[in-house]
């Protein structure tokens, strides 16, 4: 069954001179969410969805550790992305977005497969009046940006005061020029890879760039005069030149060099501008103990050596963090990095997500940590870096971090967050199996069994478009399975045994006893047993089902089918909630109540 159909979409229509003028009261008060509040009112006056949307939002952001809430949210963004994003809607298929107070702060744009009239989908959105207060933007290597960043530029949003581009891990090609949007005044900090640029800068504070790209002949021009922090990875530059650059810095207090060669020199040639600066950060560097000696008479200075050679920070430094083992290619640390004590995750744990958004391409990195973390068993400690990694998306990935994130979640019962992150997996991929597998059963095994049936058209829906994946070839399987168990408990036998004829490609070893039983359900004993010689391979959800062919039999022992309900007991069996409400199981309905208790 295909997505149901959207509601006709409203006339489209400018908020009219006092919606501007409350606008104009949020860009000169950006941080106040009093004054995004009465624009919301507003426009909820107006009869506009983004007006909803805004007193969703600020009911939210009062609660933030209201996770059904957060999900619904996402279902309403998904149910209503035409009236908040207008003809940029498809742009979610790639994006990620922070809100403020109901409006779009943070705009991370990366392509997406299908993608049509891209530059213009982006000037909609920068137009449409739920992004007119956009603060950061991130471009991810899309197939021709050049267009892309000219509608940046032409749209100037009035708080756009971070941008990054572009926001990829690898190299893609000629570098274009973001001169347009270098020279726009709002802003303040930039993450640069794979681009050009030229034009002076004296707004910009904080900048972060790599290896890849003409950087170091552009900051040694003294292009950036107020620059007071520089961020560098694998830079390679001779100490010469670098202290060439940081002497074009006179405001500079904060200089990271990450993944540097030949630290001893550089930091030999740096030694006449160490007293002015507030923090040195040498971080998978070749930093020794003899480097640390030539930073001690710098008692103002903090200093950062993760993953180094050091031991010891000389004493009288204002502060240091210095940890072993040493890691020089920060890259490689990163992919090898279970215990999560490279530079990346401390900068998270340390600073939040903040503190790593300038770093291009960051997302790929966050999700090779928390994938192999979570490959280890250890769910608990790879969720703060996988759910970092959903604000960073890559193309490359896909959605697959909104699948690894959401069945962390999963695996530690955490239903409501896994439904959240399912929802906002299913804005960028509406017909992706899994996610409607991880919603439909976050939701049935959190007692909103209504819920999750409301969902079982759009998931049969997704399985009539198999081509439409991109996850592993066992979601299909997963997401009828979850549907199987959704329609059963609620009694809709006919519709489960419809849903396994019509996809046969999807029933694996699992599947069969939920047939089974709904076989049972309906008095069809000689086919209830025909399926389960073909779900012998199943789970613990064969346990279940040989309890309820059992009970069905002229004579049962009591002993047997019990034995069969504590093994579902000590496998954890995810259906639990089911067997007390389980008309098939009413005969042993006293025993089931009395092992719930």
């Amino acid at each position: 069954m295909p997505r149901k159909a959207k509601r006709p979409k409203r006339p489209k229509r400018p908020i009219d001179a006092r919606g501007e003028a409350l606008a104009r009261v949020v860009v000169d008060a950006p941080l106040d969410p009093l004054a995004r509040m009465v624009l919301g009112d507003h426009l909820q006056g107006l009869g506009e969805r983004l007006g909803d949307w805004v007193a969703l939002a600020a009911g939210l952001e009062a609660d933030p550790a209201n996770a059904r809430l957060r999900a619904a949210s996402v279902a309403f963004v998904d149910e209503h992305r035409d009236a908040l994003f207008g003809d940029g809607a498809e742009l979610l298929a790639g994006a990620w977005i922070g809100w403020r107070g109901g409006f779009i702060d943070e705009l991370r744009l990366q392509p997406y497969p299908g993608a049509t009239r891209t530059t213009a989908r982006v000037a909609a959105l920068l137009a449409h009046p739920s992004c007119r207060f956009v603060r950061t933007i991130a471009l991810g290597a899309f197939p021709a940006p050049k267009p892309i960043i000219a509608a940046i530029a032409a749209a100037a949003p009035p708080l756009l005061e971070r941008f990054v581009a572009l926001d990829t891990p690898t190299s893609s090609g000629d570098p274009p020029s973001i001169d347009a949007i270098a020279a726009l005044p709002t802003l303040r900090q930039l993450g640069l890879r794979d681009v050009a640029i030229t034009v002076a800068m004296p707004q910009i504070t904080t900048l972060v760039v790599s290896a890849r790209g003409p950087f170091a002949r552009y900051l040694a021009a003294g292009k950036c005069p107020n620059l007071e922090e520089l961020v560098v990875e694998d830079f390679a530059l001779a100490p010469k030149a670098l202290a060439t650059i940081v002497g074009k810095l006179p405001h500079l207090k904060r200089l990271r060099l990450l993944g540097e060669r030949n630290l001893r020199a550089r930091l030999v040639a740096l030694r006449p501008h160490l007293p002015r600066l507030a923090l040195l950060d040498v971080s998978h560097t070749p930093f020794t103990d003899g480097d640390a000696a030539l930073l001690a008479d710098h008692g103002d200075l903090e200093l950062v050596a993760i993953r180094t050679d050091a031991t010891a920070a000389p004493p009288g430094l204002r502060a240091a963090t210095v940890t072993r083992p040493s890691a020089v290619a920060l890259q490689q640390a990163v992919a090898n990095d279970p215990e999560l004590t490279s530079w990346l995750p401390q900068r998270l744990a340390a600073g939040g997500r903040d503190a790593i958004a300038l770093i291009p391409g960051v997302g790929v990195a966050l999700y090779n940590l928390g994938t192999r973390v979570t490959l280890d068993g250890r769910e608990a400690v790879a969720l703060p870096v996988l759910e970092a990694a959903l604000t960073f998306p890559v193309a490359s990935l896909h959605t697959f971090a909104w699948a690894n994130a959401a069945l962390a979640h999963e695996r530690l019962y955490h239903f409501d967050e896994a439904e959240r992150i399912g929802r906002e997996g299913l804005l960028r991929a509406p017909l992706e199996p899994n996610f409607f597998a991880i919603v439909i059963d976050a939701l049935r095994r959190s007692d909103r069994l209504d819920q999750a049936l409301a969902l079982v058209p759009r998931a049969f829906g997704a399985l009539d478009r198999p081509e439409a994946s991109r996850h592993s070839a066992g979601a299909a399987a997963c997401c009828l399975l979850d549907c199987l168990f959704t329609l059963a408990q609620a009694g809709r036998h006919r519709e489960v045994l419809a849903a396994a004829k019509k996809y046969p490609a999807a029933m694996k070893p699992d599947a069969y006893p939920v047939v089974a039983m709904s076989h049972v359900a309906l008095g069809h004993l000689a086919k209830a047993r025909a399926a389960m010689k073909r779900g012998e391979g199943a789970g613990a959800v064969k346990h279940h089902a040989h309890a309820v062919l059992a009970l069905a039999a002229p004579t049962w022992d009591r002993a047997s089918v019990l034995a069969e309900i504590a093994e579902l007991h000590r496998l954890r069996y995810p259906e639990l909630h089911w067997l007390g409400a389980d008309p098939n199981l009413a005969a042993i309905r006293d025993e089931l109540s009395s092992a719930r208790a």
